[in-house]
C-alpha cells in the first residue's frame, strides 16, 4: 500500500531518479520512493508498495527518486533484479522482455553519459549485466525478439529525451542481433558457456561508449558526412581508451569496439582495414551495429521493419560484411526471430 509521508525528509542528501519504465515493471517496490515537491523530497511509498500507484502519481508530473548514498548498492540490487527477470518463467515473453529491457537500460545508462571517464564499478556491473543477457539469449533465442520488440514511433522501454537511455537501448538491440547471428552461424563456438560469446556480447554492447562523449555532433541523426563526420569517426578509438582507463588495461574484446565500423571492402573507419584483417566477431559486431541503426527511431529513412531491413542488407551489405554474415542475418530476420515481417511481400519489394 502507498503511504504518503506527512513531512518532508531533509536528512537524506543523495537521491537518484528512477526510470518510470522500470517502476512499471516491478511486481513490488524493493526500496522506498520519494517524490520531489516544491524543491523538497517527500517520502511517498515504502518497500512493498504497488508500483502502479507510484506510476500514476509520476504521470501527474511528479519526479520519482530513490535515496542512495551508495550507488554501488543500488547497482547490485538492480543486477539481482535483472538476473531474476531473465530467469522468470511466470510471465509472458513480452512482459519478461519489457522488464529485462528496463532493468538493463538502468544498469547501462550510467556508462553512456557525456563525462570523459567511466566509473570502473559501473563498468564492472554493466559487464555483469551484459554477460547475463548474452547467456540468456544463447539459451533462449526467442528472448531476442522480446528485447528488440519495444521499437515503434512512440518509443520503447527506457526511452526518454536524454541521450544516455537511447545509447543504452541501441546497445541492447545490437547485442540481441549479434548473439542471434553468432549462434546461427556457429552454435558450438558461441555457446552459453563460451568465452567467445561473452567477448562478443561485451564488444557489441559497449561499441558506442565513445559516441556520447563527442557532444553535439551525435545529437539527433548521426552524421554521415560533413564537418561532424571526422569527429564521429574518432568514437571507436575513444571507446577503447575509455575502457582501458576504467579497467586498467585493454580487454581483448575491445578489438570489437575498435573495429565495428571497419568493412571488408576497406570503406570503413577509423583505419580502413579490409578483407582478412577483419575477424568474424568484428564483422558480426559491425553488422549488428548496422541492424541496430536500421531499426532505431532516428534511423535514416525511418527503417524499422524486418522486411525493410532485409531489403537494405540484400542491396548493399554483402561487400561490406560478407555473404556468410548477411545471408545468416537475412535468415534470422525471415524467421521472425528478431522482428516480425510487416507482410510477406515486403521481403522482395525493396530490392
Amino acid at each position: 500500500m502507498v503511504r504518503p509521508a506527512c513531512a518532508a525528509q531533509n536528512h537524506l542528501v543523495g537521491y537518484q531518479p528512477l526510470p518510470l519504465d522500470l517502476v512499471a515493471t516491478l511486481p513490488e517496490l524493493p526500496f522506498p520512493i520519494y517524490l520531489q515537491r516544491e524543491g523538497r523530497m517527500v517520502l511517498y511509498a515504502m518497500p512493498g508498495a504497488d508500483p502502479r500507484a507510484i506510476l500514476a502519481q509520476a504521470r501527474a508530473g511528479l519526479e520519482v527518486h530513490i535515496p542512495t548514498n551508495d550507488p554501488g548498492a543500488l547497482r547490485h540490487l538492480l543486477l539481482a533484479m535483472f538476473a531474476r527477470a531473465l530467469e522468470s518463467r511466470s510471465e509472458s515473453m513480452a512482459d519478461r522482455g519489457r522488464r529485462s529491457v528496463a532493468l538493463a537500460v538502468a544498469l547501462l545508462e550510467p556508462l553512456f553519459g557525456p563525462e570523459r571517464r567511466i566509473e570502473p564499478e559501473a563498468l564492472v556491473t554493466g559487464q555483469a549485466a551484459v554477460d547475463l543477457l548474452s547467456r540468456a539469449l544463447a539459451v533462449d533465442p526467442a528472448l531476442a525478439r522480446a528485447i528488440i520488440g519495444g521499437h515503434g514511433s512512440s518509443g520503447g522501454p527506457g526511452r526518454t529525451s536524454s541521450e544516455a537511455p537511447r545509447f543504452a537501448r541501441r546497445a541492447l538491440d545490437g547485442l540481441a542481433c549479434a548473439i542471434a547471428l553468432a549462434t546461427t552461424l556457429d552454435p558450438a563456438g558461441f555457446g552459453a558457456e563460451g568465452a567467445g560469446l561473452l567477448d562478443l556480447g561485451r564488444g557489441v554492447a559497449f561499441r558506442d561508449l565513445g559516441l556520447p562523449r563527442l557532444g553535439s555532433v551525435t545529437a539527433g541523426r548521426r552524421t554521415r558526412a560533413g564537418p561532424g563526420a571526422s569527429a564521429v569517426h574518432r568514437h571507436p578509438v575513444l571507446g577503447v581508451e575509455l575502457l582501458a582507463a576504467a579497467l586498467g588495461s585493454t580487454p581483448r574484446w575491445a578489438a570489437l569496439v575498435a573495429g565495428h565500423h571497419e568493412r571488408l571492402d576497406g570503406s570503413g573507419y577509423p583505419d580502413g582495414r579490409r578483407g582478412h584483417e577483419l575477424s568474424r566477431p568484428v564483422r558480426i559486431a559491425g553488422l549488428a551495429d548496422t541492424f541496430a541503426s536500421l531499426i532505431a527511431p532516428e534511423a535514416w529513412g525511418g527503417v524499422r521493419t524486418a522486411g525493410e531491413a532485409i531489403g537494405v542488407l540484400r542491396y548493399g551489405a554483402h561487400g561490406r560484411f560478407g555473404d556468410d554474415l548477411v545471408g545468416a542475418l537475412v535468415e534470422v530476420l525471415e524467421s521472425g526471430l528478431l522482428l516480425p515481417l510487416r507482410r510477406a511481400g515486403m521481403v522482395d519489394t525493396t530490392h
